[in-house]
């Protein structure tokens, strides 16, 4: 999930842009997933988005 947070940014993209890039894509991932979990509530994504928040 995070396995480029230390490669050398893209062109154009400063160290502390492309790890925050990077973070907050795992960020995303791993809400995505809570939501989607069996777990969640049924039929209930934006109080799942609430929680995961």
């Amino acid at each position: 999930m995070v396995n480029d947070y230390f490669a050398p940014p893209p062109m154009g993209m400063t160290p502390e842009q492309h790890k925050r890039t990077i973070a907050v894509a795992a960020a995303l991932t791993v809400a995505k997933e809570s939501v989607s979990a069996s777990t969640s509530a049924s039929g209930s994504a934006s109080w799942d988005l609430q929680a995961v928040a």
